[in-house]
């Protein structure tokens, strides 16, 4: 098959739609499909709408047999934020789908699926509310005339529906367009996949395929030579996220000032970017905080993150941006017990009580209590960590993934735009 793969960027550390392309083209090609990725140039989330952030150059690259089309975010003259979403509230119609943000704008890529002569027999995208791509992949599709796959990963805020400005960037028209317009839309979870009916998604098209990870690639760090080389000695608490309030990471910073007014040696260690609102959550915080008690990695190598799970207590993610959150799997593959929120896509994830703890969203007391929780009953942490390790290599490994995503392409193969798969198309009996 000819397969196109639509997403906003192409390095990992940009989260998990990247990762999730990464993984499922790699083993398409491996499979003998030719496999294009149409992608932008962004190396850190901040580029999107910030032409200083760190890039690579665009062009066209080979890695390991599929074919990487990177196209140049561009950005508007003066304050492009806000700019561009003043052009998106003025014809939301036209010009929403190419600048609401946080969307990049990519021009060339519009200009490129207009023209191309390499049709695809599929085309499969992610992810909102960075969806300029997305857009375009559907004119490819409607070019080709055939089926749009979609993988939302729709973040939808505190509750089921939570009506915020945060769900917002997650249900506009152009959004909703693209749900109703997809042949597949692949959902991580059963709570998204009703979100995703709720907000246009044909109930059949919905397909439930959780997400993966390779079991040997997140084990085998060295938790003793993480711990010697920061000079930690009690318990880790680890947060890996690109931390942002959205993500809970100002909660989790809260929870562990709270555990060291009450005496706790626990150490927090974070890793990850950092959007500008935690930045400045850390700026108000960073006179109260003990400094060997406290450790900032930034963006870190894989090498690093496996060492930091090996040596970590408890790994928090208190986060209402997660469809799903795929560092939980890493966390349970190294026996660390987790704890989520009560929103999003997370309460999809975790068994509350069973194989981690959910805390409400903002709840930075009820976080330090579920800390304390896991770490003074070991026999009860490490039972519920090893009951998710034993949940991921049932579910969620790769290979799991991909065998599910193989089988929705090859019923979609040889439709056109909008029809269903072969096995999903709707009766004509009587």
């Amino acid at each position: 098959m000819r397969i196109a793969h639509v997403v906003q960027g192409w390095a990992e550390q940009l989260g998990g739609g990247p990762r999730y392309f990464r993984e499922i083209s790699f083993r398409a090609a491996a499979a003998g499909h030719d496999v294009t990725v149409l992608t932008t140039n962004a190396v850190d989330g901040e580029y999107f709408w910030r032409g200083s952030a760190p890039h690579s150059a665009p062009g066209v690259q080979d890695e390991r047999g599929v074919r990487v089309r990177r196209f140049p975010v561009r950005h508007l003259p003066i304050n492009h934020w806000k700019l561009a979403r003043a052009l998106a509230l003025a014809a939301p119609g036209l010009w929403g789908p190419y600048f609401d943000p946080p969307t990049p704008w990519v021009p060339d890529l519009h200009r490129y699926v207009r023209r191309t002569s390499e049709l695809p027999e599929i085309v499969h995208g992610t992810g909102f509310p960075l969806d300029s791509p997305l857009w375009a992949g559907r004119t490819l599709a409607q070019r080709a005339d055939c089926p749009l796959l979609l993988t939302p990963l729709l973040h939808f805020g505190r509750g089921e529906r939570d009506v915020s400005e945060f769900e917002r960037f997650y249900s506009r028209s152009h959004q909703q367009t693209l749900l109703r317009g997809s042949s597949v839309v692949f959902v991580l979870t059963a709570i998204e996949g009703d979100v995703a009916i709720s907000l246009g998604a044909r109930p059949e098209t919905v397909c439930p395929i959780g997400i993966g990870i390779e079991p040997a690639e997140v084990t085998g760090g060295d938790g003793e030579a993480f711990r010697a080389h920061h000079g930690i000695e009690g318990p880790i608490l680890l947060h890996i996220a690109t931390r942002a309030v959205a993500k809970g990471s100002d909660t989790v910073l809260e929870a562990a000032r709270r555990l060291w007014d009450r005496g706790s040696d626990v150490t927090l260690v974070m890793a990850g970017g950092s959007m500008p609102c935690f930045r400045e959550c850390l700026e108000a915080f960073r006179d109260s905080l003990p400094g060997d008690r406290f450790i900032d990695l930034g963006y870190v190598s894989e090498d690093e993150k496996r060492d930091a799970l090996a040596a970590a207590d408890v790994f928090a993610l208190p986060s209402r941006a997660d469809a799903f959150g795929i560092v939980f799997l890493e966390a349970w593959m190294n026996e660390v017990p987790v704890i989520g929120a009560r929103a999003g896509g997370i309460p999809g994830v975790i068994d509350d009580g069973r194989d981690g703890l959910l805390v409400e969203y903002g709840d930075a007391d009820g976080l330090a209590h579920a800390v304390e929780r896991l770490l003074a009953d070991r026999k009860a942490s490490g039972a519920m960590a090893r009951a998710g390790k034993e949940k991921v290599l049932a579910r969620y490994t790769w290979d799991e993934v991909f065998a599910r995503v193989l089988e929705r392409y090859e019923a979609c193969a040889g439709r056109g735009y909008g029809e269903l798969p072969a096995h999903e198309r709707p009766s004509t009996r009587s």
